[in-house]
């Protein structure tokens, strides 16, 4: 006896959550020339958030862009439409993003060391889900367009 047929919209068991990594993001960092020796985990901070972030710029765009914006480095503003546009699980999209400021596993410029605060952008109010963030710091606000995040070396 076969199981019944999905219907249209029910995801397949093969589909990954829109955030999940894949064997073709783990390509994409591979791309890189990272490290010959080393998987990319043993260098990284959160691993993870980084295959997510490299998953969603991966999807929105392609592998190849995908290869530039990570070593060229991209703006803030671009991975986080990059995430909305595939995930609407904002509290993910939202740690993702602070992880990616302060974990240390990209290069931001302007230098956010120092005191900063976090202000999340919402879509209305009352709401949950976030669509910008904006940091600020005793002497300057930085938007998200101002912020470039480029994937560091490995050692």
């Amino acid at each position: 006896m076969t199981a019944p047929p999905a219907s249209p919209g029910a995801p397949s068991k093969d589909t990954l959550h829109p955030l999940q990594v894949d064997n073709r993001s783990s390509r994409v960092l591979n791309g890189l020339k990272l490290s010959q020796h080393c998987h990319m985990a043993c260098w990284l901070n959160d691993s993870n958030g980084v295959a997510a972030i490299v998953n969603a710029l991966r999807r929105v765009y392609n592998d190849d862009i995908a290869r530039v914006m990570l070593t060229e480095g991209a703006t803030l503003a671009t991975i986080i439409d990059a995430l909305l546009n595939l995930s609407t699980d904002h509290r993910l999209l939202s740690k993702l993003v602070t992880m990616s400021l302060y974990s240390g596993d990209f290069v931001v410029t302007p230098n956010l060391n120092g005191p900063s605060h976090l202000r999340y952008v919402y879509d209305r109010p009352n709401s949950l889900a976030f669509t910008d963030i904006i940091v600020l710091q005793p002497h300057r606000t930085l938007a998200s367009t101002d912020i470039r995040l480029q994937l560091r070396q490995a050692p």
